[in-house]
């Protein structure tokens, strides 16, 4: 590897460790909202209680996926590596 891939690597780094970043902070912000609506749900409302832990549960899901996907790198090929994720994380029918 000479200096050119060297630092166009250190530079795509820096890039997804914004991008990173930003997603977890979006992801937060969803995680924190259905926690919000969950807290507000009233007492009886067992079908919307239901609903909004099984979209908490599903965005942990897709959050641990996303982040399997990106760990895993364009080097063991995205499509892939998304594939097994998803399917590890349950968010498959079958």
């Amino acid at each position: 590897m000479n200096e050119r891939d060297l630092k166009a690597d250190i530079a795509r780094g820096r890039r997804a460790q914004a991008e990173l970043a930003e997603t977890s902070a979006a992801f937060e912000a969803v995680r924190a909202s259905l926690l919000s609506a969950l807290a507000q749900t009233p007492v009886g409302a067992d079908a919307r209680v239901l609903k909004l832990h099984m979209s908490l549960q599903n965005l942990a899901a897709v959050r641990e996926a996303l982040t399997k996907t990106v760990a895993a790198g364009e080097h063991a090929g995205y499509a892939r590596a998304a594939e097994d994720a998803i399917a590890e994380a349950g968010l498959t029918r079958g």
